[in-house]
């Protein structure tokens, strides 16, 4: 099944400090609109540790660095269905 995450655009400002914006946007980027398949359709409340997705999204050596020492973990907060596929939003659990 083709599927998307999505972060909301102010996820980054409301919860990574300011020396952390930079990176935290720059994975942002890498997350919103990346399709990619999935072998199962995931449900509200699922965990997504975006670590396990690095080869998928693409992320570079510093972002993955960042995702590991940080492990900010991310929840499944809606899906949308699209043309192209499912759209996950994900949220930031503190």
């Amino acid at each position: 099944m083709k599927v998307s995450f999505y972060l909301d655009e102010n996820i980054t400002e409301d919860h990574f400090p300011e020396s952390e914006i930079l990176i935290g946007k720059s994975i942002q980027n890498k997350i919103n609109n990346t399709v990619f398949e999935l072998p199962f359709l995931p449900t509200k409340g699922m965990k997504v540790d975006l670590c396990l997705f690095t080869e998928v999204l693409g992320f570079n050596t510093d972002q993955k660095r960042f995702l590991e020492l940080d492990s900010p973990l991310f929840v499944v907060y809606d899906l949308y269905i699209k043309p192209d596929g499912i759209e996950i939003c994900l949220v930031l659990v503190e």
